[in-house]
């Protein structure tokens, strides 16, 4: 006569046919006759044994395992252990950086009793960058360590007029990179063509107010200053566009027209750079905004304001100004916005303004409130930028601008010059 065998024995000459602890447990108690309860027993008794090499029984001292797809963007790591881990605690021993890999989504599950504690944490993350993109941004940050020049603290013509000024040259979808060619759009475009617009405009508004005590210029960047986001050559969420050259090239010649520009304009007076983010180019803006903070480190006439906030607000005397691409807010929708997210200076301002970019051409919405006080102008900023052949196959197009704004700092905007090609 056969004896019979033990469910610790059963559970030992069987374990390895199973990928489940718990189907383990469930077959144990059907072929031998006994409630799942005295099998899971039985389990526990044979993994406090040290007997059992299950894929479920967690090993001691068990280290992450998992993939890093840098073609396709995408990490996972599983960490089994005795106690709980974090999504961070996982980051730090995988030695992930987090300015290149996004967190996407962490979760801790557990199977066991108090006895027997097993937990897994998972996480899963997508890249920010490209692995292109990241060595090339490595080596932007090397080159600014290494000449990061120094400008010397300028000093400023006294003003003695009664009034003071500031000037805001505004070159909003310019799109460095973008390409267009005569024959199929009329209207040939490239970065090249696009450098010598942007500097132009800048030249022209320093002419035009040279007679004027400027005492202070805004001048915002961003607003879709490059065209594409990514080594894909498309938008931030992915739409294709038509690139003239690699973008490593047209993020060089961009920047370099930008630093041209700001030193030109830091000779005039102090210059307030915010970074506006856009729908083109939201990730590439954001290091371009660290790069210009590196270079002009050692620059007291300088301020680069880059802080990944989708809206920022400048004041000036009596003077609120308000930045925002355009795209995602809805322009009925700024003066309250204005209202509640810059209190304190929206209640000493008395001229209110709202500048986007986004659809390339000019507009002027005002929208008054109750009183005559407060009330708030959404200025739509036209572009230099050329059609490309999709805006010419939809029959899109403006006339080509750029405009500088002259602001006192008692009466609001007096003048706004427009350079147009």
């Amino acid at each position: 006569m056969n004896q019979r065998i033990t469910a610790r024995e059963w559970i030992l000459n069987n374990f390895q046919n199973y990928s489940k602890r718990a189907s383990c447990i469930q077959e144990c108690a059907t072929s031998l006759g006994i409630s799942v309860r005295n099998a899971r027993k039985a389990m526990i008794g044979v993994e406090k044994s040290g007997k059992l090499a299950a894929p479920w029984v967690c090993p001691k001292g068990n280290k992450p395992m998992g993939i890093k797809n840098d073609k396709d963007g995408f990490a996972q790591f599983d960490l089994i252990a005795k106690v709980p881990h974090t999504p961070e605690d996982l980051i730090e021993m995988c030695n992930l950086d987090v300015d290149v890999w996004e967190l996407k989504r962490g979760r801790v599950n557990f199977w066991g009793n108090s006895e027997n504690p097993n937990y897994q944490t998972r996480v899963e993350f997508t890249r920010r960058i490209s692995e292109g993109g990241e060595r090339f941004l490595d080596k932007i940050k090397e080159e600014m360590k290494n000449f990061s020049p120094i400008y010397p603290a300028l000093e400023y013509p006294i003003n003695t007029s009664e009034e003071s000024f500031m000037l805001e040259p505004s070159i909003y979808d310019i799109h460095f990179g973008s390409m267009s060619s005569q024959k199929q759009t009329n209207d040939a475009y490239n970065p090249d063509i696009a450098a010598s617009r942007f500097y132009q405009a800048i030249l022209k508004a320093v002419r035009w107010y040279r007679e004027v005590p400027i005492d202070k210029i805004l001048f915002p960047i961003g607003h879709d200053l490059l065209n594409t986001d990514n080594a894909a050559l498309t938008t931030t969420k992915g739409t294709p566009q038509d690139e003239y050259w690699n973008w490593q090239e047209t993020y060089n010649l961009a920047f370099q027209i930008v630093v041209q520009s700001i030193d030109l304009l830091q000779q005039i007076a102090p210059v307030h750079i915010p970074i506006v983010l856009s729908n083109h180019d939201q990730t590439k803006i954001y290091y371009f905004g660290h790069a210009l903070e590196a270079w002009y480190h050692n620059c007291p006439n300088v301020t680069i304001v880059n802080n990944g906030h989708p809206y920022q607000f400048v004041d000036y005397g009596a003077n609120l100004i308000g930045l925002t691409h355009g795209k995602d807010l809805k322009k009925a929708n700024l003066p309250l916005l204005m209202a509640t997210e810059a209190k304190e200076l929206w209640g000493k301002a008395k001229y209110c303004e709202w500048h986007i970019g986004h659809e390339h051409h000019a507009s002027i919405h005002d929208f008054m409130a109750a009183s005559e006080t407060n009330g708030v102008r959404v200025r739509m900023m036209p572009s230099l930028c050329g059609r490309d052949f999709w805006h010419t196959s939809k029959g899109y197009g403006s006339m080509k601008e750029a405009v500088a704004l002259l602001w006192s700092k008692t009466d609001g905007n007096i003048s706004d010059f427009k350079f147009s090609v």
